[in-house]
Order: C-alpha cells, then structure tokens, then sequence
C-alpha cells in the first residue's frame, strides 16, 4: 500500500489515534498503557507532519490509550460472564477485530461507521470482523441483524470519540436502540460543555478539518438520559484502575470524567 496523507484519510480524527498509537512505544518513554501491535506495524502507512511528542498530543494521546485499554479491560470482563457479541460503533481504525486476544476468540465482533470510512479501513488493515456500513445517525438493531447479530445474546457495544458528533436527538435515539436490548453493556466517552482551554483548541481544530463537534453534554444530562432509555446501571471507572496501569509513564493522567458505562440486565 502506498502511503497517504493524514489529511486524505476519511475519517482525520481516526487516523491521527491510529498513528498516535503506534507511535505511543517510542515516543512515551517506552512505557507501555496500550499495546497495539497493528498500529506499531502499518502506522507508517499514513504520512502526518504533527510532532506527537509535544505537550498537546500528549494530553489527547493520553486519553485515546487510557480509554482504549479501560474499554478493552471491562470488556473482558463481560466476555467471562457471557457477552458473545461485540459493537464498536465509529470503529474508524480500531485494531480489536484483528489483534482478537484469547479471550476473544469466541465472540463476533462488528465495526460499524460510514462506508468510506470502511473501505480506507480495509485498505490499510485488511478485511476483519463484520463490517456494518452505517451512518451512526441512523444504525438499529435490525440493521445490525441483517449481518449476523443476534438479539437475544448479551452483547457489548463501545462508543469511544463518537458521541459528540451526534446531536441530543440522534445521542437519545441510539443509546434506546441499545438499551431495547435485553442483556447489554454500553461503555461510551462524552465531552462537556464546560470548556477548558485545551478541549477549546482541540474543537476548533476538529471544525476546521471538517468534523465538528455538534453533541456536548453534561454528565448529570447525559446519565438522566441513559436513565430514562432504560439503562438500569450506571457507573464510572474508578482512578485505581489508572493507577495500577499507569507507573513510570510520563503521559498526562487522563480523564476518566468523559467515560461511562452503562448497563442493562433484564433476569429470565
């Protein structure tokens, strides 16, 4: 393959955390939080003439690696209680499907994003998983069921950097497709609309190369409205979780505010 440009890349957002993570062995004092092999091996494929070693990628660096383990930590802990289904919704260039550790071999797992983005997804890392072309906006369960997912098993879905490209409507409308589920478990990052001057830059920049940030919410509005769709637990990852993983980094800590996990379990 030859290379491309960052910028050509459908999706920037999901090529500049494709490349930051594999950058992440050698430009993070080689300690590792997430260890993505994939990315390590094909990040040289997409040109970026971004220095990831300044002080502001470190901080979104950080964030990305953080939630990407976090995710793939309670994830696993689902899979040893019965989920056989896994939904990553804006899969973009996730790796999951492909680097499928042990513990994961068992369970379908199903990429879901815009059918562009799909194609330059297989382009760079090949055919793996059950893709799902979907604008998220308007994805359902029996769309998903049309490729193989199954209703009635307990399935995981991950939202990671996609909520707030969705407004209030569309961020209601597929978390109660979700929570339509009988058996199923959401973890999902928000942002606020508290703004600090890092997350200010960071949507300016997102509405200049064309991916603006429409869906902030607070966190007390976003938990009454997974509430009120019929999630019946609500918690967030603990610090602890960051401190057993984070040692000798010299990463920024990142913030766990903007994950959540939402659950639904109805008994037999």
């Amino acid at each position: 393959m030859t290379p491309i440009n960052i910028n050509d890349f459908p999706s920037i957002t999901a090529a500049i955390h494709f490349k930051m993570r594999g950058l992440h062995p050698f430009i993070d004092n080689k300690v590792i939080i997430f260890n993505d092999p994939i990315a390590v091996e094909l990040h040289s494929k997409i040109n970026s003439k971004n220095d990831y070693s300044l002080p502001f990628w470190n901080s979104i660096r950080s964030n990305g690696l953080f939630r990407s383990r976090i995710t793939e930590y309670y994830l696993e802990e689902s899979v040893s209680n019965g989920t056989c289904q896994y939904v990553i919704l804006g899969s973009g260039l996730d790796t999951f499907s492909i680097r499928k550790p042990e513990w994961a071999k068992n369970i379908n797992i199903y990429n879901v994003d815009f059918s562009h983005v799909l194609a330059a997804r297989e382009n760079l890392l090949g055919n793996s998983g059950i893709n799902v072309a979907s604008d998220i906006n308007e994805l359902t369960i029996s769309k998903l069921e049309e490729h193989g997912f199954d209703r009635n098993k307990p399935s995981f879905f991950s939202m990671l950097g996609v909520s707030m490209y969705l407004d209030y409507y569309n961020q209601k409308r597929i978390y109660s497709e979700i929570a339509s589920l009988n058996d199923v478990e959401l973890i999902m990052t928000h942002m606020g609309l508290d703004v600090t001057p890092n997350i200010q830059y960071v949507t300016e920049s997102v509405n200049l190369i064309g991916e603006p940030f429409i869906g902030k919410i607070d966190e007390d509005d976003l938990i009454i409205m997974l509430n009120d769709v019929g999630f019946t637990t609500i918690i967030k990852p603990p610090m602890s979780i960051v401190d057993n993983w984070y040692r000798e980094s010299l990463l920024p800590r990142p913030n766990l505010r903007s994950l959540t996990i939402a659950k639904k379990n109805v008994p037999d």
